[in-house]
Formats: C-alpha cells, structure tokens, sequence
C-alpha cells in the first residue's frame, strides 16, 4: 500500500498546526521547539513508511498476478491500538493518580491478549498460503524442510 504515510502525514500536520498556535500565543520556547521536533520525527517515520511500501505493487501487477493480493500482515490491529492507548494511560497514571496505572494495566493485558490472537491468526493464515501455493506449485510437503 503506497498509502501507508497518508495518516502520519495528516498527523504531522496537525500537530505543526498545534505548534504553530502555541508559537503565537506562547512564551516558552522549548515547548514550541519540542513540538516542531515531534512534526519532524513524524514526517520522518511517514517517509520511512512511503519509501519501505514504494515498491509494492499496483492495481495493474495485482491484475496480472491475484496471488500478490495475499498479505500476512493486517492494515489495521485492534491489539496494537489497545496497547498504545494503555501505554500512555498509565505514563499519565504517573502523574495523576494510581488508578489510571491500574487501568492501563488491565488495558495492557487486553491488548497483550489481542495481540497474541491476531499473531495465532496470522501464523496460521501464513502457512495456510504456503501450503496453497506448494499445492498449486505440484510441491509435496515431504520434499520441502519445514
């Protein structure tokens, strides 16, 4: 997917938008600068992620060739999401109080839940495909090492 920096890209640009209101209506410098430099990792990672999907194939090669169709990572992860959401629940859990700490803990353990889940499924989708195409290919899995 050539599209996987769009999201990053928009993000960065609200974030310069915050930035940029804070500059005007702000004193301190350093908060100003910690916010451009969070603009600029952001649209760092998204061309990361632009130049690591730039190869991937388009909707021509897909139609010359369904089997590219077929990917073993999902665009989107429940688990991942909870994650991060429990992650900085309990970072602000810190400084607010205890139980924003437990709360991010029990979220935690959803999302670590979530996320084995989605790796089982994964795993299985993975060598359900190899064995497809070792079958379409005439391969018998005898004669190929695990």
């Amino acid at each position: 997917m050539r599209r996987a920096a769009i999201p990053l890209l928009i993000y960065g640009a609200f974030i310069a938008g915050n930035a940029t209101m804070l500059w005007i209506w702000g004193e301190d410098a350093v908060n100003v600068g910690a916010f451009y430099f969070a603009v600029i990792v952001t649209w760092l990672v998204a061309l990361g992620f632009a130049a690591a999907h730039w190869k991937q194939p388009d909707g021509e090669a897909l139609r010359e060739r369904p089997d590219l169709t077929r990917r073993a990572l999902p665009d989107l992860s429940f688990g991942a999401g909870i994650t991060g959401i429990a992650i900085v629940t309990m970072v602000y859990g810190a400084r607010f109080g205890l139980f924003l700490v437990w709360i991010g803990g029990g979220l935690l353990l959803l999302g670590f839940a979530r996320l084995a889940a989605e790796l089982g499924s994964q795993r299985r989708d993975s060598r359900r495909h190899v064995e497809e195409g070792r079958a379409r290919a005439g391969i018998d899995a005898e004669d190929v090492p695990p």
